[in-house]
């Protein structure tokens, strides 16, 4: 009787613990410029003091699952999902940036939304209020109320908290990017400089929209002659390309900030380290003008190529066909190839025709605003306007997605430091790839580096401990996998740990499926443009099925490009 006794009154405990927070009073809600708050328990500063709960949430836009970045989302005891803010971006496809007065700042379509988690104010286009709960900081780290970014930007949104899953549906159905933007905005345009008389406008187009990428939050300023002289694949710093940019950040020979070097002076410092990681960037080829926007949109400068000429055998510098001094616009309409790099800052839907010289001959309106690297003398303060209708723009471009911070990894294992310069494959969107590395200490492998050359890429990845040969590849076990919606070069994080011992030989296998390709896998190999690339290096393996797998430098000779990063255990 006794037991019993004690049985009744502990259900009873048990069952007031829950029911208690369901039926505790909760603020009411308010209404701000239309949206109105998620409800809210009077407890919410108490929950905030403690630290992460153990309820991580999947996060979902439509049918992707959205990976955290640096941190997880959490879920209050008022069963409300945190989103990390550098989640916003990839979750609902918005301009989503920490500005440097400490507010938050949340762009999409014709909705402004900024948030102040020291004083709980929340401005949407304009209009100003209180809302606690909206957005905190905890530990340096800010988070925003998904239900309440769903409500700001009327988006489907639900969450499950059986499933611990929350889904934010119809991203791609919304118009999220408004007819006229700019960088400047948001503090993410970027110093102008001066290439002066060295072919050097890739070097400074990639640095400038790595420097955007990184705005407003850091303020840095990288040196061109390192990137110049110190990348992989060629010594000639005239013929610049963004594929030779992105080799030498993702290969970590860069990049550095100018105090570490002088430009212009020809001498290079290869022992420095870089200051930044980069670890993601999109890549483009002939992209549309609503892709372009997207990406300057989501991730600031984006690099472009362009064929520009300001004179010609009939015009003088002052008065070319192309291109506008008073109005600082240009619009190329023939077919000579691209001969230089600009980055893309901002855009004008309605941008009038006939502000450039043959503005009679174009067929609508609408300009890109690009910053140039020719000082501020050229254009409007080193800015120009490039038409829409422009035929040699933008033939290739690039962003960056990812960057982090120098002592994000202990080790990068790699063996394409030119990176992706050719493709292969077997007549086939799927193919099999991998390369073996040895531990070099006790480490724990987080993830891997992988290119993607075409959109909507699906891949897994697999690990081979104690690998001796290609038998060893029977062994595989899954470790991850996800799908990639743009073409580029990804970081892609392992789902479990993985632990490495010191000298053991090991194996990262990817599968790729890649649709409309025939040769998804990105190699290194020696071509024309790049004669100089090491396959000397590596060991890495090619397959069609994932079942028998053959050696690529001996078969095609090529390296695999596949990185793996690790820290010390």
């Amino acid at each position: 009787m006794f037991r019993r006794r004690i049985y009744i009154t502990l259900f009873c405990i048990l069952f007031a613990a829950i029911l208690i927070p369901i039926l505790a009073p909760h603020e009411k809600a308010e209404v701000l410029a239309g949206y109105t708050r998620p409800m809210i328990p009077s407890a919410w500063r108490g929950v905030m003091a403690n630290d992460m709960t153990a309820l991580s949430p999947e996060i979902r836009s439509d049918d992707a699952v959205i990976a955290p970045v640096t941190v997880m989302p959490y879920v209050s005891t008022g069963l409300e999902v945190m989103l990390p803010f550098d989640m916003v971006t990839d979750t609902i496809h918005a301009l989503a940036i920490r500005l440097s007065d400490g507010r938050l700042a949340v762009f999409r379509g014709d909705k402004e939304l900024y948030l102040d988690p020291a004083t709980d104010e929340v401005t949407i286009n304009g209009e100003s209020g209180i809302i606690g709960g909206a957005a905190l900081i905890l530990h340096d780290v800010p988070y925003i109320s998904a239900s309440f970014l769903a409500g700001v930007f009327d988006l489907d949104y639900t969450f499950d908290s059986g499933e611990r899953t929350a889904v934010f549906r119809h991203i791609h159905e919304t118009d999220k990017l408004p007819t006229a933007f700019s960088l400047e905005k948001v503090g993410r345009i970027p110093e102008v400089r001066d290439q002066g008389d060295l072919g050097a406008c890739w070097a400074f187009a990639s640095l400038s929209a790595l420097e955007s990428f990184l705005l407003p939050e850091r303020s840095t300023s990288f040196v061109h002659d390192h990137l110049l002289l110190n990348h992989s694949m060629t010594t000639d710093s005239v013929a610049g390309a963004s594929q030779m940019a992105l080799s030498y950040m993702i290969s970590w020979q860069g990049p550095v900030t100018d105090e570490a070097d002088v430009y212009g002076d020809g001498v290079v410092n290869t022992e420095l380290p870089p200051s930044v990681h980069v670890q993601g960037a999109n890549t483009f080829e002939k992209p549309t003008v609503e892709e372009l926007k997207e990406a300057v949109f989501l991730y600031g400068g984006t690099e472009a190529s362009l064929y520009f000429i300001l004179a010609d055998e009939m015009y003088s510098d002052t008065a070319s066909r192309y291109y506008s001094q008073e109005n600082a616009a240009y619009a190329y309409t023939g077919e000579r190839d691209v001969n230089h790099d600009v980055v893309i800052v901002g855009w004008d839907d309605h941008y009038d025709r006939m502000n450039f010289p043959n503005g009679a001959s174009l067929t609508s309106d609408g300009a890109f605003l690009c910053l140039n690297s020719w000082g501020t003398d050229f254009g409007k303060d080193g800015l120009m306007w490039i038409s829409y209708c422009s035929t040699q723009f933008a033939k290739t471009a690039m962003c960056f997605t990812k960057v982090e911070s120098a002592a994000n990894y202990s080790r990068i294992y790699q063996t394409d430091l030119c990176g992706a310069t050719a493709n292969a494959g077997y007549d086939s969107d799927t193919a099999w790839f991998a390369n073996v590395y040895t531990a070099e200490s006790d480490e724990e492998l987080l993830s891997a580096g992988i290119y993607t050359l075409g959109e909507d890429s699906e891949y897994e990845l697999y690990i081979v401990h104690d690998f001796t040969d290609d038998k060893s590849f029977a062994n595989k076990q899954k470790i991850g996998g996800g799908s990639i919606a743009h073409t580029g070069y990804h970081t892609v994080r392992a789902a479990e740990e993985v632990q490495l011992n010191a000298g053991e030989r090991f194996a990262v296998i990817v599968r790729i499926v890649t649709p409309g390709l025939t040769y998804p896998v990105a190699i290194e190999k020696k071509t024309e443009a790049v004669p100089g690339a090491d396959i000397g290096d590596g060991e890495g393996y090619l397959s069609s099925r994932g079942n028998f797998f053959k050696r690529t430098e001996d078969a095609s000779e090529c390296n695999v490009c596949l990185k793996v990063y690790t820290v010390r255990r």
